[in-house]
């Protein structure tokens, strides 16, 4: 299993807000999100019960440009507030760095790697390393899966969460739901 972050010493004592009007092209639209706060503390338990963050978790907040991205607003703050236990991967954090110096045309480059920094710091947050034998374990499940067209980071998550024994991902893919987990927001 690949190795966890250290968590820093002096963890900043409000969670990173990428939604500000400053590092979004849009102005924050808040609606009701299908999944409240309420449900996602029944459905998920108490804040140690850990959740895996997926690229688009960390991503579409910012982004705010899939059908479900005020839904993904929503249940972020309802993560951050609840300061839920939160693991994801280099690999994943990898490709929010690729997607969004792509796509998010609203975020300047030293914001974005504040933003990457900041969830670093959070204590509630937990990074898992891919280490060779996780990687291998993911390339066997994509050629396990042809009938898929899962991405090499998605199968990857998928064999941390089953190692980790993770129900839940926060996270727009649908490939989650394909894989037997759980996304917050809840999907129709």
């Amino acid at each position: 299993m690949g190795t966890p972050s250290n968590p820093p010493s002096n963890p900043p004592s409000n969670p990173p807000n990428p939604l500000t009007p400053t590092n979004t092209g849009r102005s924050g639209a808040r609606r009701a999100s299908s999944t409240s706060l309420a449900t996602v503390a029944s459905l998920v338990g108490d804040a140690t019960t850990p959740v895996f963050v997926d690229t688009s978790g960390w991503a579409d907040p910012i982004l705010q440009n899939t059908p479900a991205y005020e839904d993904m607003v929503a249940c972020y703050r309802e993560l951050m507030d609840r300061q839920q236990r939160l693991i994801t991967t280099n690999y994943v954090l990898t490709e929010v760095v690729a997607l969004l110096t792509i796509r998010s045309h609203g975020l300047s480059r030293p914001a974005l790697l504040q933003y990457i920094d900041d969830l670093l710091a959070l204590p509630w947050v937990q990074v898992l390393y891919i280490d060779e034998t996780l990687h291998q374990d993911a390339w066997n499940l994509l050629k396990e899966s042809p009938d898929k067209t899962w991405s090499w980071v998605d199968a990857s998550s998928f064999v941390v969460m089953r190692r980790q024994g993770l129900a839940y991902a926060f996270t727009s893919d649908h490939h989650f739901s394909q894989a037997g987990f759980v996304r917050l927001p809840l999907q129709p």
